[in-house]
């Protein structure tokens, strides 16, 4: 390059620049550097931090049906599982009460006998029988009694008459399915739902903008409630939920898991969180008095703004760390259960993203990160390294000055 022409003593003397990037593109080419940033070759799962988001979060979710809910929003559509003390032995017995599962019609029925008219004393005529109701009063056995929003399966289960004590009701009176003489009627365990990851309109920019704090992730799922997920946690296939739920205590656990394929030792190797609830809403019968399982969260408050406000400017290179950005802790804000939030509020899972909207990127002039150990005559257009030491057989000035090219970003074609 000709800086500059001077006369003297009557010769023209040009003052030159070397192009030093031009002289050795050659030996810059065939050296492999530890590239930061380039336009041509890029990895989409390192943070770019270079750029910051435009204020306002937008929102998108996904959701799934949990097989086996109630199929509408009413007491008809659910079971009622019921505690009686009756001594029997059999494998539906857990000490000396023994439980029963009742649908609805069976429910109206046990109660329409228990509230019937009972024999007049001086039409009592037959002793054993007649004089039973009064006396014994069937209510009292009652132990228990949850409503679940679900569909029972009868599958491999006979109906039998309910004994309360001594007494056996007539099959025509009242009559339900014996809990504990199949596997199925244990709990209630139905099939893994898989819930996707929501779509983002900028992921041609990279993962990150699915991570924290440019994204950030709450799974609903009553009455478990809301839980806020780490997006570190969730991959790009989503998230399975599994759901466990005791018919003798009523309480449901709702175990979440990366839905990451391929991986050894079994869904509970990828376990997010576990979460506990009274999923069996109790419903009062004469003198009976449940202690159900209390919300495992009193207060609930999130500080996303905090988190959103140390994103997004990034240091000199725009190289964020995934690690340091993912800074949110399994937290959940649940109910004590009750028939609005199982059976009205219930039957789906949710999950759900508030993301922010990176500003527009500048590709050709910026690139985008790569970290990466890279031979320089592969890429093209912009890039730039973090150490532009290269051996050249030039003077000291050069090298020095190649350097501070490469260290400071250039263009390479």
């Amino acid at each position: 390059w000709v800086n500059d022409w001077t006369w003297e003593d009557g010769l023209w003397i040009a003052s030159l620049n070397i192009d030093v990037l031009a002289s050795w593109k050659d030996n810059i080419g065939a050296s492999t550097l530890y590239v930061l940033r380039s336009a041509s070759n890029y990895d989409l799962n390192v943070v770019d931090r270079m750029y910051p988001a435009k204020c306002g979060p937008a929102y998108a979710e996904t959701s799934a049906s949990i097989p086996g809910w109630a199929a509408t929003q009413n007491l008809i559509a659910g079971w009622f599982v019921i505690g009686l003390i009756n001594g029997d032995n059999s494998s539906n017995s857990y000490g000396s009460v023994s439980y029963y599962a009742l649908n609805y019609n069976q429910m109206r029925s046990l109660l329409a006998y228990m509230f019937s008219d009972i024999t007049a004393w001086d039409n009592i005529t037959d002793l054993s029988g007649d004089i039973a109701k009064p006396f014994l009063d069937p209510m009292q056995y009652i132990t228990t009694c949850m409503f679940f929003p679900i569909q029972f399966s009868t599958s491999g289960i006979s109906v039998v008459p309910l004994k309360f004590g001594y007494w056996t009701a007539a099959p025509s009176d009242c009559t339900g399915y014996p809990l504990g003489s199949a596997a199925n009627t244990l709990a209630w365990t139905p099939a893994a739902i898989t819930l996707a990851r929501p779509g983002n309109p900028y992921a041609s920019r990279g993962q990150w903008v699915y991570m924290e704090p440019f994204a950030t992730y709450k799974l609903v799922v009553w009455p478990w409630g809301v839980i806020d997920l780490p997006s570190a946690a969730i991959s790009s296939t989503g998230i399975r939920l599994r759901i466990y739920v005791d018919y003798i205590t009523g309480v449901g656990t709702l175990n979440v898991y990366n839905n990451i394929s391929g991986t050894t030792g079994g869904e509970y190797s990828q376990l997010i969180c576990s979460k506990q609830c009274q999923f069996g809403t109790p419903m009062s019968l004469s003198q009976i008095v449940t202690q159900f399982l209390p919300s495992d969260v009193l207060e609930y408050a999130r500080a996303a703004g905090a988190a959103v406000s140390t994103a997004i400017l990034g240091d000199a290179q725009g190289i964020g760390n995934v690690v340091g950005m993912s800074a949110t802790t399994v937290q959940s804000s649940g109910s004590n259960g009750g028939v609005c939030q199982s059976l009205i509020m219930g039957g789906t899972a949710y999950l759900q993203m508030q993301y922010f909207e990176p500003v527009n990127e500048n590709l050709n002039e910026n690139g985008r990160p790569l970290m990466a150990n890279v031979q320089i005559s592969t890429l093209s257009g912009y890039w730039i390294v973090m150490d532009g030491d290269v051996r050249l057989p030039g003077t000291s000035e050069e090298i020095t000055a190649v350097r501070q090219f490469l260290e400071g970003g250039f263009y390479y074609e």
